[in-house]
């Protein structure tokens, strides 16, 4: 008679795989605070031009839902 093999499966979740250097990130340099403009201006020039761009797109399209909210309130 053939063994049955039970397979077994736990449950893992994304977080329990990932595994972090402490060491590796320790080198790296933090990220910098976006809240004043001398802030923006050395991110734009010496960090992520992508990481400003994406900052005032999200505000962008935050002010524009906004603002569509408040002239549908007033049109009705």
């Amino acid at each position: 008679m053939e063994s049955m093999k039970q397979e077994t499966h736990a449950h893992t979740s994304p977080s329990d795989s990932t595994d972090y250097d402490i060491e590796k990130l320790a080198g790296q340099p933090p990220k910098r605070t976006l809240n004043t403009n001398k802030s923006f201006l050395d991110e734009w020039r010496n960090g992520s031009k992508a990481r400003v761009v994406k900052y005032y797109a999200v505000h962008f399209c935050i002010g524009i839902l906004v603002g569509a909210i408040v002239g549908i309130h007033q049109g009705v």
